[in-house]
């Protein structure tokens, strides 16, 4: 009976965990290996001294690499200090000391580095990872090109930026979510039939709701939830009351009554989740009042991503639309030389689905209709951007994916009218062997009331991973 239990309440947790996502130094291997600096798409030349990898990082002579970048550049031998110009940032730094001086706007600040400049041969070797990023470039490393990859990423957001106003706008409204606190209620439905082969289709239904507070980058929230899991279990809730089966049918009620709470804090990259069961299922050190803590970052860094969660909320919050998309492909890792080409293809194709040519007006709204055909999947989207007083104040959006009658088709629905209403809708499905469906809707009222940004100090805090 123990692994009939456990059985069924490790699903339960996996569908807890399922429904909070739901809702929720540049360095390589080798010494002194020869390399190769690609910018914007171009593989530099470096006539004088070729750039090189020391201490496992690597370097370039400092005039190539930043004449290239477009910068404006002095060299004081006296104090050995390199000074280098570019649309109004200055960088400065002494040759051998691991921190680099940014001006930027009027203000300075020291940027610490983890390797320092150095002078060999008469040539003086910088370290193009922190170089680069003080100027604003995008940085990555392919390893099978043994290359340096930049991207000039202020270059090609002057390029896009003109193309994107009307997102531009909506941008802006939804960055105003943020700006202010609001309390939450709503209800959301999950349908789920699975098929293992030969067998015929099990649902699994959960129904609940939903009430919190959220403000900027911090959330709490609370899921009161039904889950039936009933019909996947049948096998054993068949069994006498001395093997089981009356157990199992007490552990099926009780999750027809599940309590979840959450501490969202994504500018710590934190998640704590608080629920009786967590311990029922078995988890280590976990009693009914302990809070589960989840580590976003460890998460994306275990599963080989390199994203820095509160990096990506900062370009979440750029002023523009083309910045919003370049930072993020950055942001997401770079590691092939043609990445550059790679982006730029992106950001036509973004602009085809969301550019001002892609939107005609209808009334008080930005209508765009978007359809392509890839590798064998169709897919369609349609957005339109409601407008009051001159500006975006709502959205509906739809989304369709069709793989074919083998692979399956999703589609997605959303909707939001000003700061007070959303509806979700998502439907998968996979032929003989999944069909979901998930449905929430969402209600907002400003409040006066701001989420808690982890649990009480007197907490057990017990980590996932």
């Amino acid at each position: 009976m123990k692994r009939s239990a456990k059985r069924i309440l490790t699903m339960a947790l996996i569908v807890a965990m399922a429904m909070a996502l739901i809702t929720t130094g540049f360095a390589t291997g080798g010494t002194g290996d020869r390399i190769t600096v690609i910018l914007d798409g171009n593989a530099l030349s470096f006539p004088d001294a070729a750039p090189t990898i020391r201490d496992g990082y690597s370097y370039v002579p400092f005039r190539a690499l930043l004449e290239a970048m477009g910068a404006e550049v002095r060299y004081d031998d006296e104090t050995q200090t390199v000074t280098a110009e570019k649309d109004g940032t200055v960088l400065n730094f002494v040759i051998g000391q691991e921190s680099i001086s940014v001006t930027k706007d009027g203000e300075t600040e020291t940027v610490a580095a983890d390797a320092a400049s150095y002078i060999e041969n008469q040539r003086t070797m910088i370290p193009v990872n922190f170089v680069a990023k003080a100027f604003g470039f995008l940085v990555g490393w392919d390893e099978t090109e043994r290359a340096v990859v930049l991207i000039d990423a202020d270059k090609l957001i002057d390029a896009y930026a003109g193309k994107f106003s009307v997102m531009d706008q909506y941008l802006e409204y939804s960055q105003g979510f943020n700006e202010k606190a609001y309390a939450f209620t709503g209800d959301f439905t999950l349908d789920m039939k699975v098929t293992a082969p030969g067998e015929p289709a099990v649902p699994v239904g959960i129904s609940g709701t939903i009430e919190g507070l959220s403000y900027q980058n911090l959330m709490n929230m609370n899921l009161d939830m039904s889950i039936d899991i009933s019909d996947y279990f049948s096998d054993l809730m068949s069994l006498s009351p001395e093997d089981g089966g009356q157990e199992t049918q007490q552990i099926l009620d009780m999750l027809k009554n599940v309590e979840i709470d959450y501490i969202i804090n994504l500018d710590e990259g934190k998640v704590y989740l608080r629920s009786p069961i967590f311990s029922m299922a078995g988890i280590p050190n976990v009693s009914e009042d302990s809070w589960l803590y989840i580590d976003l970052n460890k998460i994306f860094s275990m599963s080989g991503v390199d994203l820095d969660i509160e990096a990506l909320l900062k370009a979440a919050n750029q002023s523009g639309f083309a910045e919003y998309l370049v930072n993020a492909y950055g942001l997401m890792g770079i590691n092939s030389a043609g990445a550059f080409d790679t982006l730029t293809q992106t950001l036509d194709q973004m602009e085809d689905m969301f550019g001002d040519s892609a939107f005609s007006k209808a009334g008080d709204s930005y209508v765009s209709n978007y359809a392509s055909t890839e590798n064998g999947a169709d897919m369609t989207i349609r957005m339109v951007l409601n407008q009051k007083y001159e500006k975006i104040n709502g959205y509906d959006m739809t989304m369709t994916i069709n793989m074919g009658e083998d692979l399956g088709s999703a589609k997605i629905t959303a909707s939001q009218t000003g700061y007070k209403n959303a509806d979700v809708t998502m439907t998968f499905t996979v032929p003989n062997l999944l069909d979901y469906a998930i449905k929430m809707n969402m209600e907002f009222t400003e409040t006066d009331r701001t989420p808690d940004e982890a649990p009480p100090a007197e907490s057990e805090i017990v980590p996932l991973f």
